[in-house]
């Protein structure tokens, strides 16, 4: 490679002569014109309550140093420790129960169910158990048709009776004094022997409608109407139409079936949604404050959330958490010892405890040179940041709530 050479005229080398002078009377290394980073005045120092009960705490002190030292007269190292708030439940999911259908079916009423004696008209549900069991439930389920709102439906309610083929007689059953037919004679005066079955099957369905009328209009205040029909009347037809079969009472509401909401309360399932980053679901978060927890609620929620790191949090709304007045503790805060209670920028923090009380592992929060930690106080819901997060699809600023704790060494 050829050298390249450079001619300098007196002018040149003047100025680089002039320029070198310069440059040594500033000095060599000056670095005039460079900002020079601002020194860093933000007092770390732990404050001395001097054995007195109240005192400032410095939550600016380098990690494992006392935010205050020599407090009260046992000359206590004060150190401050906190962890994530971690204590929630899901709320619960009420489902909305279906509609419940309301019906009244047909009733036959036969057999045991049948409340008379033989040639007795009035029903005698004392005497017949199994019969009262009967018409209680039909009783039971107009009433809750009616309650239900179905009591304009209820417009033609037949009832009809019938008597088998055996032979109706004057002869009183054995426990009665006298035939109990409402008409002035036996059979309103009927002699024919198939006029007086058709008595029977007719006058029975229409007393046990009117005792149905009675209950219901005790229990509701509805005049029901029951149209009685013409009974069957199988007299002379044999022992082949003798029985329960053919001795019974046919009730028919003919009622619509009706629909009706469903007021029954049952218990909300509780699910745990999975969470996106950003997001979050309503929650019931504990909160500490005045040295008890307490539950947010339906008017007062929480939220469980996940920031941008994917770390669960918990944690309240802005508005919730001034309404609260939830403190952050940063810079000088005053403290006071009252007694057992603890205080903290005017907030009680809780009583001091002794280490047996402890619920959480203070060991793994402190280094072993920090020495054996002897109470402790806490703890109070504090708010450590505060973020938006997209819930049920509106933006809601966050505070995350951590447990803020006070160790005394």
């Amino acid at each position: 490679m050829s050298k390249r050479n450079i001619k300098l005229t007196e002018v040149d080398i003047e100025n680089i002569v002039r320029t070198v002078i310069e440059e040594q009377r500033r000095g060599r290394g000056d670095l005039t014109g460079v900002k020079k980073r601002k020194k860093d005045k933000t007092d770390r120092n732990s404050p001395n309550w001097k054995g007195s009960n109240s005192g400032n705490l410095n939550f600016e002190v380098m990690n494992l140093t006392p935010i205050a030292v020599n407090v009260t007269e046992y000359d206590f190292d004060v150190r401050y420790t906190s962890s994530l708030s971690r204590v929630g439940r899901s709320i619960p999911v009420i489902e909305t129960p279906p509609e419940i259908m309301v019906t009244i079916p047909t009733y036959n009423v036969q057999g045991s169910s049948l409340p008379y004696a033989d040639n007795m008209v009035m029903p005698y549900f004392d005497k017949y158990p199994e019969a009262n069991v009967q018409f209680e439930k039909i009783v039971k389920d107009f009433i809750e048709y009616i309650n239900a709102g179905g009591g304009d439906k209820l417009t033609n309610v037949t009832i009809k009776g019938s008597a088998d083929s055996g032979t109706p007689t004057l002869k009183v059953p054995s426990g009665y004094s006298k035939l109990d037919h409402p008409s002035a004679k036996p059979y309103n005066g009927k002699t024919d022997p198939k006029e007086m079955n058709q008595y029977l099957a007719d006058m029975r369905a229409k007393q046990y409608a009117q005792s149905l009328i009675n209950k219901i209009k005790e229990s509701t205040g509805l005049d029901l109407k029951i149209k009685v029909l013409k009974g069957d009347n199988f007299y002379g037809q044999g022992d082949g139409k003798r029985g329960e079969e053919f001795r019974k009472i046919t009730l028919n509401p003919n009622a619509e079936q009706h629909e009706v909401k469903n007021t029954t309360e049952t218990p909300g399932t509780v699910t745990t949604p999975k969470l996106q980053k950003g997001g979050g679901t309503p929650y019931i978060v504990t909160i500490n404050m005045e040295g008890k927890p307490f539950e947010t609620n339906e008017t007062a929620l929480g939220y469980r959330v996940k920031d941008s790191y994917g770390n669960i949090r918990l944690g309240i709304s802005r508005e919730l958490t001034e309404k609260l007045d939830l403190p952050i503790f940063n810079d000088k805060v005053s403290s006071e010892v009252k007694g057992q209670d603890f205080y903290v920028g005017g907030k009680l923090v809780g009583k001091i405890k002794p280490m047996s009380q402890r619920t959480v592992n203070f060991n793994r929060m402190f280094d072993k040179s920090t020495g054996k930690p002897r109470a402790f106080a806490g703890p109070i819901s504090t708010v450590m940041a505060y973020r938006t997060h997209k819930i049920n699809g509106e933006d809601v600023t966050i505070s995350y709530l951590q447990d803020s704790y006070f160790v005394f060494f």
